[in-house]
């Protein structure tokens, strides 16, 4: 059991040589293999190809904005038109506040 304060405990065998996990495995520039651990789908760590960053052309941005967008109500069409509305609702208060105060001096 690892206690609060002591990091000590279970060191040995957390990611050092007797590790009975998974390895990534890949050739290091020193020519050795890596030793980090795997992640589970590819076998290799997140700095080997282990972790995807996410699509880099616009194709790919395109299909995930497509996957991502469900119900519409969050387009930048539509956040666009309620930030006009906002606006113009604003003005209308400010003016009708104007004149309320301007009537009673």
């Amino acid at each position: 059991m690892i206690a609060k304060g002591n990091a000590t405990i279970g060191l040995e065998t957390r990611f050092g040589p007797n590790w009975p996990g998974v390895r990534c495995g890949a050739k290091t520039r020193s020519g050795g293999k890596c030793q980090r651990p795997a992640v589970k789908q590819t076998g290799r760590c997140t700095r080997h190809g282990g972790k995807s960053t996410g699509p880099r052309a616009q194709a790919g941005r395109d299909k995930i904005a497509a996957l991502h967008t469900t119900h519409g109500r969050l387009t930048k069409e539509k956040r666009e038109a309620s930030k006009s509305v906002g606006v113009d609702a604003d003005l209308t208060m400010f003016a009708t506040n104007r004149k309320k105060t301007t009537a009673a001096n």
